[in-house]
């Protein structure tokens, strides 16, 4: 049930609400279930929110010290006070996020690198047999890799079978 009175029972509660809407909330109160139970609610609510809360009380020289440190920051250059305006807008990434960029970057990375290769192979050289892994996977601007590297050993028995 949608009643009326609900959107002044909050008035009613926090005392706000004065005159003949106060009086005529407090009889339909008497009559409407509804609108008792959410009355109830919200003064347990209320309840709840003060004695959960404990009360708070500045430390020892807390006016000293905030305006210390005012003082302090209006004497820093205006590079540091950009720099901590600029720190302000940037969040701070999780290790999940940092995981997950770092991993995207591999693999944006790496298929970059096989199409770029793929891309230098042209049509006659598939159809002739001479695509050999050299050309797919981009190796071959990478001559001057060591003989003890195995890439370096395996792409060059590939050339040597191509050649044959």
């Amino acid at each position: 049930m949608n009643c009326e009175y609900r959107k002044n029972i909050y008035k009613l509660v926090d005392d706000e609400l004065k005159g003949a809407s106060r009086d005529r909330l407090e009889t339909h109160l008497k009559d409407c279930a509804i609108c008792q139970k959410e009355v109830e609610l919200i003064k347990r609510l209320n309840g709840l929110i003060l004695t959960s809360a404990p009360p708070i009380e500045p430390s020892a020289n807390f006016e000293g010290r905030f305006w210390q440190k005012v003082l302090q920051r209006e004497k820093e250059s205006w590079l540091v006070k950009v720099l901590r305006g600029i720190e302000s807008h940037i969040p701070a990434p999780n290790f999940a996020q940092a995981l997950a960029v770092l991993l995207v970057a591999l693999i944006i990375g790496s298929t970059g690198g096989v199409v770029s290769a793929m891309s230098t192979v042209t049509p006659e050289q598939l159809e002739g047999g001479r695509a050999s892994v050299t050309y797919l996977s981009g190796f071959q601007e990478f001559k001057g890799i060591s003989s003890s590297s195995v890439a370096a050993s395996y792409l060059k028995v590939v050339e040597e079978r191509n050649s044959q």
